[in-house]
């Protein structure tokens, strides 16, 4: 997600917002936020309103708001092929596992996006797999499936384990 998305996001969900609370809210530096939106003025997207003396508004033009919906649409494509390039990836490596005569997946790691990703590319190629929540869950004769780094380094050496993530 780009930086002026970040700012745009915010900008049309509250009101009266100052530069240090949109850095607080988007995770930026104050003097990034000033540049940001000083950038996002010259480029028409976003004007400026005085509020009073101390204080001054930032409001999206029609402009702004057609770029926010572009970005919008730039992030949703990317993550959907994102999403896509994992699911390809689990069935080839499913695949392969097949052809050397492993019958087992698990998968093992945080049960965050990638997770589910994972979880839902198996059940759409109908690939029989388990979750393990554990380590000593996992068998010696299974594929094992992460997506993390400190996962991958803490089974590599007694399991057949791929990081997912490598692969794209």
């Amino acid at each position: 997600m780009s930086r002026e998305y970040k700012i745009m996001k915010y900008l049309t969900t509250e009101e009266n917002l100052s530069q240090r609370k949109l850095a607080e809210k988007t995770g930026l530096s104050l003097g990034m936020v000033n540049l940001i939106l000083q950038r996002m003025v010259r480029k028409g997207l976003v004007t400026i309103e005085k509020v009073n003396a101390r204080s001054l508004r930032y409001i999206l033009t029609p402009q702004g708001l057609v770029e926010k919906s572009r970005l919008t649409y730039k992030y949703i494509k990317s993550s959907y092929e994102y999403i896509l390039k994992i699911s390809v990836k689990v069935r080839e490596l499913c695949e392969k596992a097949w052809n050397l005569g492993i019958k087992e997946v698990c998968f093992y790691g945080s049960q965050n996006e990638i997770y589910h990703i994972i979880k839902l590319a198996l059940d759409q190629e109908n690939i029989s797999y388990f979750y393990a929540k554990q380590i000593n869950e996992v068998g010696k004769d299974q594929l094992v499936i992460v997506w993390e780094l400190e996962y991958e380094e803490e089974l590599a050496s007694n399991y057949q384990v791929v990081n997912i993530l490598k692969l794209l």
